[in-house]
């Protein structure tokens, strides 16, 4: 499930007690945030269970992500992906791991003062996401429009995390 209900999002943290109590404070910091590459893209939430408890692994990924990646394609320029072979299902293609936390560090680094706010709503996600999702992974899928997927465990178990997409040539 794609989730769209978006509020502001405040620097305030604290353990969160449920999975919608997660899922809602996620949402709210993705209150017009972009991952701004070649081709800015949107970041959505994810929010999907499993019959798993152990460590997230790239196939999890992949098959839990598979119907928000679907419908992410909707939200694009032109409503489809620029590249023809990224648009193959996120399990056949080209994919590497890559450190969650360094990820949001990287996005929250003030570049640009211009752009400040959208690089505080990534600092303020990564706090949220960090602060209560245990396992966190990461995992890259594509080569030239590729998708950043980050993915953790809530206290309940569930899967909850963020995805995104970016052009890199």
């Amino acid at each position: 499930m794609i989730a769209r209900n978006f509020a502001d999002c405040d620097s305030e943290m604290v353990a969160l007690d449920s999975d919608e109590q997660l899922l809602t404070k996620i949402t709210e910091c993705l209150d017009g945030l972009w991952n701004i590459s070649e081709s800015d893209s949107p970041v959505f939430a994810v929010s999907v269970s499993d019959d798993e408890t152990g460590e997230i692994s790239l196939e999890t990924v992949a098959s839990l992500f598979q119907p928000s990646w679907d419908e992410h394609s909707q939200s694009l320029a032109g409503g489809t992906r620029v590249c023809d072979e990224d648009s193959t299902p996120l399990d056949q293609q080209q994919s590497e791991s890559f450190d969650a936390v360094e990820f949001f560090a990287q996005r929250s680094f003030v570049h640009d003062d211009s752009m400040r706010e959208n690089y505080d709503k990534w600092g303020k996600l990564g706090q949220v996401i960090q602060s209560n999702l245990d396992k966190l992974v990461g995992y890259r899928f594509g080569s030239t429009e590729v998708t950043y997927c980050i993915a953790g465990r809530s206290p309940t178990g569930r899967i909850l995390g963020v995805f995104t997409g970016s052009v890199e040539t």
